[in-house]
């Protein structure tokens, strides 16, 4: 059997083992708010980076897009300029043809000249559009 101060020792062990757990729950429940704490903060953060990420990503791919619109741009104005070189050719040529229709009404040499010339010049001028020769495209202009 116990004697009573044994018990009383016991029981002040106890009381202290108790104690001990009780501080060891009140630590946990404090590193578990902090761990909460440092979650949302790196959950914030995370979302930030994420946002900013995908800013810089929406930025190049505008970035992109211009450049290629550019690219584009610049192709639709050659094609315009040939458009208006083969315009052009396409007067010469028709106005070569009515003075050769001159020249069988007349029987005046000088138009059939000239209907030649006009022509060779249309014909030049188509020629020249088709392979974007830069100097002629600067005359037409």
């Amino acid at each position: 059997m116990k004697t009573s101060g044994q018990s009383k020792s016991e029981a002040k062990a106890l009381a202290k083992q108790l104690e001990i757990v009780g501080d060891a729950q009140v630590k946990i429940s404090e590193l578990q708010a902090k761990a909460r704490k440092i979650l949302e903060q790196s959950k914030l953060t995370f979302e930030k980076e994420k946002t900013q990420l995908e800013l810089m990503r929406m930025r190049k791919l505008k970035e992109l897009e211009i450049k290629k619109a550019k690219e584009i741009e610049v192709k639709r104005d050659g094609y315009l300029e040939q458009y208006h070189a083969y315009e052009f050719a396409s007067l010469l040529i028709q106005l070569g043809i009515v003075l050769a229709s001159v020249t069988l009404l007349t029987s005046i040499m000088w138009f059939a000249a000239g209907s030649i010339g006009l022509g060779l010049s249309g014909l030049a001028v188509l020629l020249g559009a088709y392979a974007k020769v830069h100097f002629l495209m600067a005359l037409l202009h």
